[in-house]
């Protein structure tokens, strides 16, 4: 319920800059009820649709959706949108292997590599990349690390 609030006044903010069509492009992007073919039809006009796109495809498990959406979208710079594609369950572990080893490690990405390390998808040669880069700070090494040693259940507990 908190969800649905936040999401609906943060939307009902944005339809104020943006305009009434925005505001349901993101809907119809988001709702688990759009289908894989509608939903590959929307318009990805800025960040807010593409995250909206990605989180719809994720939670109605459309993976075929999500993968064509995550291969769409693993090249761009927006940290919302790589980190949207990073904490699906749906996400491949190719996409999360090139995402963990290319931008993640980037200056203002690391946080994106402790999303990576949580992944139930992501390959071991992707957390020991991590893992073992000695330019990372531990703070973006520790969860890789977790991952390889318990698994991700211990890792998603660490803050």
């Amino acid at each position: 319920k908190v969800v649905k609030t936040s999401l609906e006044r943060t939307l009902d903010i944005g339809s104020t800059f943006y305009g009434d069509k925005w505001k349901e492009t993101i809907k119809s992007a988001y709702s688990p009820e759009t289908s894989q073919e509608e939903r590959l039809r929307i318009p990805d006009i800025d960040a807010p649709t593409r995250i909206a796109l990605l989180w719809g495809a994720s939670n109605s498990g459309d993976s075929e959706g999500f993968k064509t959406l995550s291969k769409r979208y693993a090249s761009t710079t927006d940290f919302g949108t790589i980190a949207s594609i990073a904490c699906s369950p749906l996400c491949s572990s190719a996409i999360l292997h090139e995402i963990g080893t290319g931008i993640a490690k980037e200056n203002g990405y690391g946080y994106i590599l402790r999303i990576v390390g949580r992944n139930n998808n992501t390959g071991e040669e992707t957390l020991k990349q991590i893992a073992e880069d000695p330019k990372l700070d531990k703070r973006y090494t520790e969860v890789a690390k977790t991952s390889l040693e318990h698994g991700t259940k211990k890792a998603n507990n660490l803050m």
